[in-house]
């Protein structure tokens, strides 16, 4: 039997898809509009109830960018009322603007009458599809990073390259019980069902065999994954992204796709400075921030958050003023033309092999600069 169709051309179900989709967009916008107006003065324990009432309701509607989004927002608001020192005022503006940015894209979504089905890129999907690729892949780690994320879990991000594709392979846990220091997940395995610690992963190069691949480029560590050593490829890996000039940063960054909500204008970069300015804390932005000047004297500014998960960053970045014989020739990390041009900086990449001294001494030629500590390295 035929499924009914609206008087729109869609079927039944998927017609009160768009009805819950246009509801839900309706209502976020209100809740929105009405916190912009309040400001912080007003938010209390209600408004946390009201997001995490909204967050269902983006659910239901299908919205799973705004879903999550709402989510970290009600976080932000929830460290406004607790006093919270992990509260910034930067961050919760920019949750409450992602939330608008992603919920203006819903609406447009909604506007061309599609089958929400079809509007996967708008509105996002609640899992992410990961295909079996048929041939093995071969990986090399480039740097990797710990973060925090405002639903409270810690994790780490290794990131790698395959041919011409920047891959990414993550291991999360639930801070309240592993913390809010990324390095401590150093030692423990990428997964449950792969015999490969995370600290292995982001110091060699690798085959996949059975990888399954997401199509934004991140792979899945399964039951049936096998992982073995490869080739090492050395400073190839970091052909076609590094830059040793800020003029030939800003030529990668005109390539990269602009998007005001996932990070436009940015990418990762491999830079290599000439030298390096003494680190500087502002207190009032949170931040802080050190020079990389190129062999023309022009200034890229590395900004680091002043955020739990950073502190070894930061501590890293003051010993190399303090040992300036472990000063690397470049810095692998995510650059940016959002407010002027800048730099976070992931990992120090060395050209020889230096000594590492952790649980075990390890030969390496990159140190992960939130994970690891240059207090340990020795030429």
């Amino acid at each position: 039997m035929a499924t009914p169709l609206s008087d729109e051309g869609l079927s039944r179900a998927a017609e009160a898809k768009r009805e819950r989709l246009g509801e839900g967009v309706a209502r976020v916008d209100r809740v929105l509009f009405r916190l912009g107006q309040q400001g912080l003065a007003r938010l209390s324990p209600a408004t946390v109830t009201e997001l995490e009432a909204l967050v269902q309701t983006a659910h239901n509607a299908g919205m799973v960018r705004v879903e999550r989004e709402l989510s970290a927002l009600a976080t932000q608001v929830q460290r406004y009322i607790d006093r919270d020192p992990l509260f910034h005022m930067p961050g919760y503006l920019d949750a409450l603007n992602r939330v608008w940015l992603l919920n203006a894209e819903a609406q447009r979504a909604f506007d061309t009458g599609a089958d929400p089905a079809e509007l996967k890129d708008a509105l996002g999907e609640a899992r992410r599809t990961y295909e079996l690729q048929a041939e093995p892949l071969e990986v090399q780690a480039m740097g990797a990073a710990g973060w925090v994320t405002d639903s409270d879990f810690v994790g780490i991000t290794v990131y790698m390259r395959c041919g011409e594709r920047v891959l990414q392979v993550s291991n999360a846990r639930p801070s309240a019980y592993f913390g809010n220091e990324p390095r401590r997940l150093m030692s423990m395995g990428i997964s449950e069902y792969v015999d490969v610690t995370i600290q292995q992963l982001s110091h060699g190069a690798f085959r996949f065999r059975n990888a399954k691949l997401s199509g934004d480029g991140r792979l899945s560590v399964h039951q049936d994954l096998e992982i073995e050593p490869s080739p090492w490829r050395g400073a190839s890996v970091y052909e076609g992204c590094s830059a040793d000039s800020w003029d030939a940063l800003s030529a990668l960054l005109r390539d990269s796709t602009v998007h005001p909500v996932s990070a436009g204008g940015s990418r990762l970069v491999l830079v290599e400075p000439a030298s390096l300015s003494v680190v500087t804390v502002d207190e009032k932005a949170q931040l802080a921030r050190m020079d990389l000047v190129d062999a023309r004297g022009a200034k890229l500014e590395a900004r680091v958050p002043l955020r739990p998960e950073n502190n070894q960053l930061v501590d890293n970045l003051e010993t190399l003023q303090r040992r300036p014989e472990l000063r690397p020739p470049a810095f692998f990390g995510r650059a940016s033309a959002s407010g002027g041009l800048s730099f976070f900086p992931m990992t120090a990449v060395y050209g020889t092999p230096v000594r590492l001294r952790g649980r075990q001494e390890m030969r390496v030629n990159e140190v992960h600069l939130t994970l690891e500590d240059l207090e340990k390295v020795t030429l």
